[in-house]
Parts: structure tokens; C-alpha cells; sequence
């Protein structure tokens, strides 16, 4: 069976890593963080921690990007309801 995006950045998550547009990008092929994250809230019923990252690019232009990680109990729950689904 194929893995598809949302499961990689699902699993990404739980593990505890911290996952940014770009991160997601190199993950799964896909800047569509933001709309994945979103999905996992919805599907799941946790909330993921969001932390707005502020810098400056090489040319001093300022940005602004998402960081998206999850709790160590929202990761355990979503890890064992994705267990008792697939029994």
C-alpha cells in the first residue's frame, strides 16, 4: 500500500517532529502544510501547535512562516486511535 502525503506528515507529528511549509515540502512534495494541518485537526480532534517564525531573507526582506508540531498526549491519542482503527 502506498503512503500518501497526509500520512507521512501525520507520522512526521507524532514522532515529534516540528514541520514548516518548507519541511513538508521536502517530505511529501507538497507546500501545502497549512491545508494538511488543518485536515489532521478536523480528522483527528486535536489541536496542533502553531508558533509564527519571523526572520529575514538574505536579501533583508522580512517573512513570516507557520512551525506546526504536536503535543506528546494529542500524539499518543491520534497514535492510538490510528491503532484500534487498523486491528
Amino acid at each position: 500500500m502506498a503512503k500518501s502525503q497526509m500520512k507521512d506528515v501525520l507520522n512526521a507529528l507524532i514522532r515529534g517532529r516540528k514541520l514548516t511549509a518548507l519541511g513538508c515540502f521536502e517530505l511529501t512534495g507538497s507546500l501545502r502544510m497549512s491545508a494538511k494541518a488543518h485536515e489532521i485537526e478536523r480528522l483527528h480532534g486535536v489541536k496542533l501547535i502553531k508558533k509564527d517564525i519571523k526572520g529575514k531573507t538574505r536579501y533583508g526582506s522580512p517573512f513570516t512562516c507557520t512551525e506546526y508540531s504536536m503535543s506528546r498526549t494529542d500524539a499518543a491519542k491520534v497514535k492510538e486511535r490510528l491503532k484500534n482503527r487498523y486491528k
